[in-house]
Parts: C-alpha cells; sequence; structure tokens
C-alpha cells in the first residue's frame, strides 16, 4: 500500500508542477540501442481512449507485449493487440492518462471496479555503472478498488520472439528457469550472428522476461491464444513449457509470467516484471592489439545474467524511489524555465541514455579489466555510425548534466583511435566507421568536414574536463588535440569555403560553422593553460579573440547574424554560439547576443505552424536539438520560451507517429530524420548552463 500511495503521490506532485506532454509515442522499455519499445498514444491510433495496437521498436517494427486482467472474473486487455481463442471476449481496459517523467511512464487505467496504475521504468542511474549497463526495464502493477470493496485481481503479461529480429520467419529457441527467488524466461534466435543488426534490431540478443517467484507466481510458454486464453480462463497459467522451438511467426510462441492477487481492496506492494535485452559481446572494437570484443560493464560484477537479474528484481524497490527522486529534481529545475521545457526534458532523457553501451575491456590474460571503460554511441535514427561526432555535441549536455564522467567515456575510444598508429590524418574523423555495433574506426575522414567535427571534439574535450573536473585526457592527448588545432587554423575558419556542415549545408562563409571553429580555438587555448602550456594557451586565445572580432562585423553587418556573410536574405539559427555560454568564455559581446535574439523575436510572427527553420538554405526543415541549443543563447525569456515552444508543438504532435524526432516539417510537423536520436540530450541545453 505505501508504494501505490507513494507512486501516486509523485503522480500528483509532477500534475501539479505542470508536466503533461502526450507525445505520439509513448516510451515504455528504453534502455539501449536495441531495447527500445514505444507505445502508439491512443489518440493517434484509436478512438475511445483505448490500446488497441502493439508496442513497437522505433523503427515501428511491432513487438509483442501483452498485458492481461481478470477482475471479478470479467476480462481486460492493458496492453497490446492481443489474440485469443474464439469463445473469449476480452475488453480494453480503460484508459485514463499517462505521466512521462524522465525515467518513467506512468499509466492509468480503470478496469472493472478497480483502478489500475503501470509504471514503466527505464532507470537511469548516474551515480553507478554497474545498474546503468545493465539493460533492463521495469514494469510495475499496482491496484486499487473504486468503490472500497475488495475484488479478485489477476494479472498477466508476456513477449514474444518479435524482440530477438526483424524477420518473423528467423527460428528461436527458449527456456524457463526458477533460480534466488525469481522466476524467468529467456530466448534467443537458433542461430546468432554476432555483431549483426538487420534493420536496427540486433541478430545477437537473449531476451529475458522475468518476476519474483512465490505462490502468487506462475508461468508458462507456448502459442500466443492459448496461453492468454488458459490465462482467462483459469486465473492463472499452467507452469509448463512449450519444447518444440520453431518460427517467430509459427503459433507465435510467447514467454507468459501471471499473478493472482486473490481478493484485495489495493495491492500492498507492486507486481514487478522485468524485461531485459543482453548482448554478451557489446561491440566490436578496433585497436593497435587488433579486433576486441567489448562486454557489457555490469558484468564486472556479477558473473552471469541470473544473478545480475536476480539482484535487480531486489532491488526494484530502492530503484523506483531512486528514480522518483532524480526525476522530482530534474522536473523541479527545468519547471523554472517552463512547463513546456520540463516536458521536452522528460521526454528526451531516456533516449539519450538508451543510445550508448557501457562497455569493459579485457586484460592480456582475458578477465575483464575494470578500469577499462568506454562508452559507445550509436547514431539512432540516422545511420549506423559508431560515436557520430555530431551526434555526440548535440547529446553533450544531456551527458554533462547527468554524469560528466560519461563524457570522458565516449570521447576516449575517439580519442585512442585517432592518437594511435592506426589514423594518419591531423583532423577528426567524423566517429568510429558506420557499422555498428563494430568500432571499426575511419582511416580516410572527409576533409571537408573537418572543420565541424575537429571543432566539435575540441569544445567537448575542454567542456568533460570543466564539469567533470577530470583533465587527464588532456595532458594525454595534447599532442593530437594541438595537432588538430593547427589544421583548424590554417584552414582558416574565419571563411570557411568549401567546407560542409553536419547539416550537409555547403555555402562559402557560413556563419555558424564559422563561430564553431573560433570557439574550438578558444577552447584549445583553455586546454593549453590547463596543462601548462603558457605560450600555446597566449596563441591561441589572441588568435580566437582576433577571429571574433572580425567574425562579429562580417556576420552581423544586416543587424543580425546572417547565415552567410553579407548576405542579408539569408537568416539561420545560430546554434553553434551555445558553447561561448556553456564553457563561459563571453568571446561574443552581449549586443550581438541581443540583436541576434530580437531578430527570433520578430521572426516568431511569420513562423509556421511547427516553428522556424534551422536555416535560411532549408527554409522547410526544424531541427529540435539546434532549436534547444539557440534558445539557451536568447537574451530574454520570451524570445527563449518561444524557441522551446516550437520544439514542443513538434514532440507533442500526435497527427504524425514518431519517437521524438530531431528534424521535421515545419508545416506539418512530419518527421524527416532523428528518430529516437541520443542528439535530444540538446533539450538539457538551458539546464547545463546551470
Amino acid at each position: 500500500m505505501f508504494l501505490l500511495i507513494q507512486s501516486l503521490a509523485s503522480l500528483f506532485i509532477l500534475q501539479g508542477l505542470g508536466q503533461s506532454i502526450q507525445p505520439p509515442a509513448i516510451p515504455l522499455a528504453v534502455r539501449s540501442p536495441y531495447l527500445q519499445a514505444y507505445l502508439p498514444n491512443p489518440s493517434t491510433v484509436t478512438s475511445g481512449n483505448s490500446f488497441q495496437k502493439w508496442p513497437k521498436f522505433w523503427t515501428n517494427h511491432n513487438l509483442g507485449w501483452a498485458g492481461l486482467l481478470r477482475v471479478d472474473g470479467a476480462l481486460y486487455s492493458w496492453l497490446g493487440a492481443p489474440l485469443l481463442s474464439n469463445n473469449i471476449s476480452l475488453n480494453p481496459a480503460t484508459y485514463i492518462g499517462c505521466q512521462i517523467t524522465p525515467s518513467r511512464s506512468i499509466l492509468s487505467f480503470t478496469a472493472g471496479k478497480m483502478a489500475i496504475n503501470i509504471t514503466f521504468l527505464s532507470p537511469i542511474e548516474p551515480e553507478d555503472l554497474v545498474l546503468q549497463s545493465f539493460p533492463f526495464t521495469y514494469i510495475f502493477l499496482e491496484a486499487s478498488s473504486t468503490d472500497q470493496n475488495s475484488h479478485s485481481l489477476q494479472v498477466y503479461q508476456d513477449i514474444s520472439g518479435e524482440w530477438l529480429s526483424d524477420n518473423v520467419e528467423d527460428d528461436i529457441q527458449w527456456n524457463t528457469s526458477t533460480s534466488n527467488g525469481i522466476i524467468y524466461h529467456q530466448a534467443q534466435r537458433s542461430l546468432l550472428k554476432l555483431m549483426t543488426e538487420v534493420n536496427n534490431i540486433a541478430e545477437d540478443g537473449v531476451v529475458y522476461h522475468v518476476t519474483n517467484a512465490g505462490a502468487s507466481a506462475t508461468y508458462e510458454t507456448g502459442q500466443d491464444t492459448l496461453v492468454r486464453s488458459g490465462f482467462l480462463n483459469n486465473s492463472k497459467l499452467a507452469n509448463v513449457q512449450d519444447t518444440f522451438y520453431r518460427k517467430i511467426e509459427d503459433r507465435w510462441p510467447v514467454l507468459a509470467l501471471s499473478h493472482d492477487l486473490g481478493i484485495i481492496s489495493s495491492t500492498s506492494s507492486p507486481v514487478v516484471w522485468g524485461i531485459g535485452l543482453v548482448r554478451n559481446g557489446d561491440i566490436d572494437d578496433t585497436t593497435t592489439a587488433g579486433r576486441q570484443t567489448r562486454h557489457p560493464y555490469f558484468l564486472t560484477k556479477y558473473s552471469d545474467v541470473p544473478t545480475a537479474m536476480s539482484n535487480f528484481m531486489n532491488d526494484a524497490s530502492n530503484a523506483l524511489q531512486r528514480a522518483i527522486v532524480l526525476d522530482s529534481r530534474i522536473i523541479s529545475d527545468a519547471n523554472q524555465i517552463s512547463p513546456n521545457y520540463a516536458d521536452l526534458v522528460s521526454l528526451a532523457s531516456r533516449q539519450v541514455v538508451a543510445g550508448m553501451e557501457i562497455t569493459v575491456g579485457s586484460d592480456s590474460n582475458g578477465q575483464l579489466n575494470k578500469s577499462d571503460i568506454l562508452i559507445f554511441m550509436k547514431d539512432i535514427g540516422n545511420s549506423r555510425r559508431t560515436n557520430p561526432v555530431d551526434i555526440l555535441y548535440a547529446a553533450f549536455p544531456a551527458i554533462l548534466f547527468l554524469n560528466a564522467s560519461w563524457a570522458g567515456y565516449l570521447l576516449q575510444p575517439l580519442l585512442q583511435f585517432e592518437s594511435s598508429e592506426l589514423y594518419k590524418n591531423d583532423i577528426s574523423a567524423a566517429g568510429l566507421g558506420d557499422a555498428f555495433p563494430s568500432a571499426i574506426g575511419n582511416t580516410d575522414p572527409a576533409l571537408d568536414l573537418a572543420i565541424e567535427t575537429t571543432g566539435d571534439m575540441l569544445i567537448m574535450v575542454w567542456a568533460h574536463a570543466i564539469f567533470s573536473g577530470d583533465k587527464s585526457l588532456l595532458s594525454l592527448y595534447y599532442p593530437t588535440l594541438k595537432r588538430w588545432t593547427a589544421t583548424l587554423v590554417s584552414d582558416q575558419p574565419l571563411t570557411p569555403n568549401g567546407y560542409l556542415t553536419a547539416d550537409k549545408l555547403k555555402s562559402p562563409n557560413m556563419t555558424n560553422l564559422a563561430i564553431k571553429g573560433i570557439l574550438a580555438i578558444r577552447s584549445m587555448a583553455e586546454i593549453s593553460r590547463a596543462v601548462g602550456e603558457p605560450d600555446d594557451y597566449r596563441y591561441y586565445s589572441s588568435t580566437a579573440s582576433s577571429l571574433v572580432s572580425q567574425w562579429q562585423n562580417l556576420a552581423g553587418s544586416s543587424g543580425h547574424l546572417t547565415s552567410t556573410y553579407e548576405d542579408s536574405n539569408s537568416w539561420g539559427m545560430i546554434y553553434n554560439l551555445y558553447p561561448d555560454k556553456l564553457l563561459g568564455f563571453n568571446l561574443v559581446d552581449n549586443n550581438t547576443y541581443s540583436k541576434q535574439t530580437s531578430w527570433y523575436s520578430d521572426a516568431a510572427s511569420t513562423a509556421k505552424p511547427f516553428g522556424l527553420p534551422f536555416d535560411s538554405n532549408a527554409e522547410s526543415i526544424a531541427k529540435t536539438h539546434w532549436t534547444l541549443f539557440t534558445a539557451a543563447t536568447a537574451t530574454d525569456s520570451k524570445t527563449r520560451d518561444f524557441l522551446v515552444s516550437m520544439a514542443h508543438a513538434a514532440a507533442s504532435n500526435l497527427n504524425n507517429y514518431a519517437v521524438f524526432p530531431t528534424t521535421y516539417n515545419t508545416s506539418d510537423g512530419s518527421i524527416i530524420g532523428g528518430a529516437s536520436s541520443p542528439a535530444q540530450g540538446a533539450m538539457y541545453s538551458l539546464l547545463a548552463l546551470k
């Protein structure tokens, strides 16, 4: 009863804070690049406030995940569109509403005379790499009577093999075990394809479905219609296993777990399920010693998944409490800016963290080396790039806010490879290749991206140092950073002709690209001072100061910052000013910021329904990540809040089903790219300034 009151109280507090976003895709299980499940908002798919659709992977691939209830013998569904035997009639539970916090989605229903509260928790554990690297998510079900009387209640959940492959003709196998106080199913493809994904779904994953053992718990594996109908007819499962392994779509085998709660007026503690998807080899990394398979970091503490799973279930109550504390702190801080901003931060949080694999390497004896920590990010929603520099740059505000040490673990793979004998270039590459989960390295970086990628890296390396207090990367990689900066200066960043931005713009003299290069040189000045190189500091500092003075005259000659110099008809969101604020340089004068803010304010009056484009060269395209970077540079709250509201309108656009995309059409909000992208860490841009 305590946890139910606690969760409902938390829900009430969040409502009081004004947290209210209703996105087209509700995050349910969002924990890693390959464990992602979203539920189409009922307003986008059905009438009558009921869920009649399956949860989906971010690519729109269906994930078999069904939830059922029996209340006083009446039969209800609370998740999915489950098929049943012909003689069974099933009603959807009545959907009341949904609250989204940084780590939780809390769905409320009524079924008969019971109010049902279901919390989908994808933990964000900033203080514990072991917990953060364990790719499991919680489902808490709580119930209370709506008429103060007691009622019979049985609850059920199952998952299918669709979590394991994009191809439902693939063969799978499964097993059920009971140990250490838990019951769990596990399933995998019969033929694992290591380090392989098809349509963004891992071909080497093992999916787990777990709950606490006890007198109320029963399990079953078998054909979907038979298992579900058996529960609804008998109020429990048969505790039997189907041992006829087969294709995912062949009589749709499901892994089911249920609890008979008896006759109750409320749950004294939640029913808890867990779903996880584990790959024992997370990343195939390229090193000077050859290819190395890197493993999930949680294995430094636990010898196997069942042991870790047992701890995960035992820790459920504490994990929920930690989530409530973290969510409340983030939402409270974000609400000081605006309720719309709190919504965006809440929707983005799981998305950015789930884009990462936290890994550990092995020593010369093949033993896991606990101190060898590297994090790899996937360019979800756009490509299969590994540690894509432009996406890291956009995601950095969230990473710095949650735990700045993670920023170092993300930068280290890039710095290691590009400082090794495997890499012969004097610029930073755009990532570690385009074959995630392999980090194959990029030995032939695009020269026209040199200012973009080198600028991003120098800015991020300094940001990590000042936010984390850890300056070890500066001295370790100073020769590489200095070599990159020499190339950057020689590339004449003030007049970047022939260079490309991450957004594929290639106009001459682009204002945004130029200021990124200048701020990168200023970052290198601070790096030089930090490592005790005063001559380098003075040179880079004076170079940046000289360049920015010229930049302000060239870019601001028409009264606002143009997209390209001296073209008064060009304009854009000058989002690359953000590092000047984030890093406290104040290199650009206040008058420039004020004039640009006024221009954004004037432009608002003619903005399309979903806001301003990111650049006049792409007049129908808006980008949420650059919009929020820009909002953090605004000098008045009205303009800032307008920019935030643009991103909020797109994020809550129920006319187009999409998983919070970065890039969308300004007229109708339709997705252009970046679904489920970790670049949405840019939503933290304002919080990171605090």
